[in-house]
């Protein structure tokens, strides 16, 4: 596959790059070794090696990231449809991760059914360029306030009961609440429906391909392993179980026949002293 490096013009000098999330786990974020990590990292990486095209991550803040994409800085994120529904930007159509989205809590504070319910004495807070703050803009009418924060402050600020509600997505708040120990914070629905996370990019040609191979690895079984390390690490992909057990049966087997033909055999021999 040589041709699709040279064709689409990446080298090691001048590679592909994708912009990611530093801390948006389990889908990407900045590991502790310093190196990018999560599901979308495993698995672009994966096909753009299959591709044979040459490239690069690049972790920044969430709204330095969506700014140097839209900036033609970089040339994928991995980001919701619903903002980049429009040229000059390009989505894979099979290249999905859905992104439901929860309010954190505190334990003592009522559940936030609805953003409606929200009045002038509350205010929501949210992480700068997610969805979910483009979903509150949207619905905002000034009836509350909203405040933009990282997603360790507001988790802070609500354990601290200064702030009642951090909607974020569901799977990066269990992972943060998971990591800080907040055991005093709970997630609960809230009425906003849930987002799809695509490959974005501008080259409709390189986004095809990534699209076309993510299915064939799909078909293949080859991303099932990945998405159960990241999203449930309770099943355990052990290659080489099946290979032990094999073994550890045939040796059974060759044990027993070894016994078996040694039995004949003293059998065989007392039965030739007797005559």
């Amino acid at each position: 596959r040589a041709e699709a490096k040279e064709s689409y013009g990446y080298t090691e000098h001048t590679p592909l790059t994708i912009v990611c999330d530093w801390d948006f786990r389990p889908f990407e974020f900045l590991g502790s070794d310093g190196n990018p990590s999560g599901y979308n990292v495993d698995v672009l990486d994966l096909i753009l090696n299959r591709l044979d095209i040459p490239h690069k991550f690049v972790m920044q803040e969430w709204h330095e990231a969506t700014m140097m994409f839209e900036h033609h800085d970089v040339d994928l994120i991995h980001a919701l449809s619903y903002l980049y529904n429009h040229r000059p930007y390009v989505t894979t159509q099979k290249y999905i991760n859905y992104y439901n989205l929860r309010v954190a809590r505190h334990i003592d504070t009522p559940p936030l059914r609805r953003i409606a319910d929200l009045d002038k004495t509350d205010t929501l807070l949210v992480k700068r360029a997610d969805y979910a703050a483009w979903q509150v803009q949207e619905r905002c009418d000034s009836s509350f306030g909203i405040k933009y924060c990282t997603p360790k402050e507001a988790l802070m600020t609500v354990r601290n009961k200064r702030y009642d509600y951090f909607i974020w997505g569901e799977e990066p708040l269990k992972r943060k609440i998971q990591e800080f120990h907040f055991d005093s914070l709970v997630l609960s629905r809230v009425d906003i429906p849930a987002g799809e996370l695509r490959i974005i990019g501008y080259d409709e040609d390189i986004v095809n391909l990534i699209d076309d191979e993510f299915t064939r690895l799909e078909q293949a079984g080859d991303l099932q392993p990945i998405y159960d390390k990241w999203f449930h690490p309770e099943r355990v992909h052990d290659d080489e179980s099946p290979v032990a057990i094999v073994i550890l049966v045939g040796l059974v087997i060759a044990g027993v026949i070894v016994f078996l033909l040694s039995r004949l055999t003293t059998l065989r021999v007392k039965a030739a002293v007797r005559k």
